[in-house]
């Protein structure tokens, strides 16, 4: 084939001489659409295609598979075509201000359908009547009820989530978490305050199972038969109903909307038959989901938002997307 692109380029050689009106049709339309059609016929091996020496590729068409049987000659070959695919260019994202995240207020009922908020930095607040993101139906929010801040962290940025002193608290979902005196949880419609005694035995509201303290018998040794052991409780209501006291006298115990597999039965359209477990470890108690479909929410105050997190301020129920984390 390459003698044929001599022949073709002689021939247009000629052609100058005889006719330049011929030479330019021919170089200029001809010509190169014969040099196309030739080069759609030349089938190269990639693998040749090394970018080495003329020389070397000489080589290696004259010895064929001889070449591989020097020293170091496969292995060569066989490197350069184990070589990785670079590596794809990432989309364009700005490294000297803050980056973007994303605030979703669910629609009622839904856990797909949202609102959706671009947070592009510094300070938002979510209220009732006051703020950036605002939700003047929601009855139990505060005015003012939440912000979410965009920090210098690192030599980045991270995202928080802080209470501004609500009334009613901001609630974040979770799958298991160590509950400490007071902590406060929502499983649907119900809200429980987890109540641990003091080592006299007393509960800061006062109620609830206690050891009768005995300063004149402090050194008595007695049968432990006879010890009175102090037990954390849960103090819980439903929207509309009063307040109830459940005592944790076991070391396991789950709540659900099921009485025959459940040590504390919630009658709640929103609960599951098994919702939640409590149990105590060396390290306290422990709160975990149960696979629940409507989730475990715990009372927080100051959050770090490094990851998808999502939040309850009142009945409204919310979705935080943070940005990947950049440094600047």
């Amino acid at each position: 084939m390459f003698e044929k692109l001599k022949r073709l380029l002689g021939a247009a050689d000629e052609r100058v001489s005889d006719d330049a009106l011929s030479h330019q049709t021919m170089t200029g339309e001809t010509l190169d659409q014969e040099i196309d059609a030739i080069r759609q016929t030349m089938v190269v091996d990639p693998s040749r295609l090394r970018g080495g020496d003329s020389d070397e590729s000489d080589a290696d068409d004259r010895f064929g598979k001889q070449g591989s049987s020097q020293p170091g000659g496969s292995k060569t070959r066989a490197s350069s075509r184990s070589k990785a695919t670079p590596k794809r260019t990432p989309l364009y994202r700005p490294v000297l201000r803050p980056p973007m995240a994303f605030l979703s207020a669910l629609d009622d009922g839904s856990i797909k359908e949202s609102e959706v908020y671009r947070l592009r930095g510094g300070v938002v607040v979510i209220g009732r009547e006051q703020g950036d993101v605002t939700f003047p139906h929601e009855v139990l929010m505060s005015s003012k009820h939440a912000q979410l801040e965009c920090r210098r962290h690192r030599g980045g940025y991270q995202w928080h989530f802080v209470d501004l002193d609500s009334r009613n608290g901001s609630f974040f979902r979770v799958q298991q978490a160590y509950l400490r005196n007071t902590q406060e949880f929502l499983i649907g419609g119900h809200r429980f305050a987890f109540r641990m005694p003091t080592p006299d035995g007393r509960f800061e509201d006062a109620t609830g199972t206690q050891v009768p303290p005995n300063p004149n018998d402090a050194r008595a040794t007695q049968l432990v038969a006879d010890v009175k052991v102090s037990l954390p409780k849960l103090v819980y209501r439903d929207p509309k109903g009063p307040e109830q006291t459940f005592t944790l006298e076991s070391t396991h115990i789950v709540i659900g909307s099921d009485p025959a597999t459940s040590a504390l039965s919630i009658s709640d359209p929103y609960v599951c038959p098994n919702h939640l477990q409590l149990h105590h470890t060396p390290r306290g108690w422990l709160i975990e989901d149960l696979s629940s479909r409507n989730g475990v929410w715990l009372r927080l105050h100051d959050v770090k938002l490094d990851q998808i997190t999502e939040f309850q301020l009142g009945e409204q129920r919310f979705y935080f997307r943070p940005p990947a984390a950049r440094k600047i």
